[in-house]
């Protein structure tokens, strides 16, 4: 689909395909106030991160989206039940933090999925849907590998090994900038977005190779993955508003603006404090959710995975449902 995803090429850019100004900030900010790093952290985390997780509840207040979900009972009910009831059973009776592992590979997965499809939307052929996924992969397995043989203290491995894949993934990553850039001087007008959004995606994980914390690359790079989120939703939103008749009470109230405002704030708010309160700040690693408050930690950690999962399906446009209820918004 080669359309604009909004009318305004420089605010599609700046929030949707090349929000990579949100890394050189959060670093600039991070080097040259560093006191406030913890500040830094939380807005990402607890105020861009749950606005995400909360605009995902957004897509139940058309009623054709709760029919549609009716229709599709195992795939919308009774699979996210049996994977609550999986983290439930391996946080509170194995080990949070296992939990949280394996949450936070569905996470990359999730992540890598958005950053791959945003490419796909400015597809306009087989081609320039299939190489700038195929780069996006690459791009994000290699500095997640580099960050797993870093911060991962693995005793036979040998330094000269985690150079070697350092300099593999720069060189992949630079030339993958490079040819991007290539084509964007060759047909700017034609390709922008489409690379734009490449290089976005294939700089996402980029922060790991830098000599800062784990907590604080995921961060930078995740930054980005939110703006796309919401700003996408938000278009949504508005655009369905102007074209649907609400006729119900529940329609009329769940798409007013005010009340979805006061929405997502408390669900902001919430979840936050349940996200402060519900670990160790003193611990690290294994023993991060040591404290005996970790139950409200594993509130907003579950919605966390059910939006994993519910994003699944939510931008699969080859679905007529999805295409017609979500998509054809999308565009415009």
């Amino acid at each position: 689909m080669s359309r604009l995803t909004t009318k305004s090429n420089i605010l599609e850019a700046v929030l949707v395909s090349f929000p990579v100004w949100i890394p050189f900030l959060y670093y600039f900010l991070l080097n040259e106030f560093p006191a406030y790093e913890l500040l830094y952290l939380y807005f990402i985390f607890f105020v861009l991160g749950e606005f995400h997780f909360g605009a995902t509840w957004v897509f139940l207040i058309d009623k054709s989206n709760r029919d549609f979900m009716s229709q599709h009972f195992f795939y919308a009910y009774t699979v996210p039940f049996l994977m609550v009831l999986f983290f439930v059973s391996t946080w509170f009776f194995i080990s949070p933090f296992i939990a949280f592992f394996l949450s936070t590979l569905f996470n990359i997965f999730h992540v890598t999925r958005q950053s791959v499809g945003i490419t796909k939307l400015y597809a306009i052929d087989s081609l320039t849907r299939k190489i700038p996924q195929l780069l996006v992969y690459i791009n994000s397995f290699m500095p997640l590998f580099y960050g797993f043989l870093k911060y991962v203290d693995i005793d036979f491995l040998n330094n000269n090994i985690i150079d070697l894949v350092f300099y593999v993934t720069i060189t992949i990553l630079a030339t993958t900038i490079l040819c991007s850039l290539a084509v964007l001087f060759l047909s700017f007008k034609k390709y922008s977005n489409l690379c734009f959004s490449t290089i976005t995606g294939s700089v996402l994980y980029a922060p790991f190779l830098l000599d800062i914390s784990f907590i604080q690359a995921g961060a930078m790079g995740i930054g980005m993955h939110y703006i796309q989120y919401i700003t996408l939703q938000l278009i949504i939103f508005f655009r369905k508003r102007k074209t649907i008749s609400y006729l119900g009470l529940f329609d009329k109230v769940a798409n007013n603006l005010i009340v979805i405002s006061v929405f997502i704030l408390i669900y902001i708010f919430i979840m936050g404090l349940l996200l402060y309160f519900g670990r160790d700040h003193t611990a690290r690693s294994d023993e991060f959710f040591a404290s005996g408050l970790n139950f409200l930690y594993f509130i907003p950690f579950i919605m966390h995975n059910i939006h994993f999962y519910a994003d699944m399906f939510i931008w699969k446009f080859s679905n007529p449902h999805i295409r017609k209820n979500i998509g054809s918004f999308l565009f415009g």
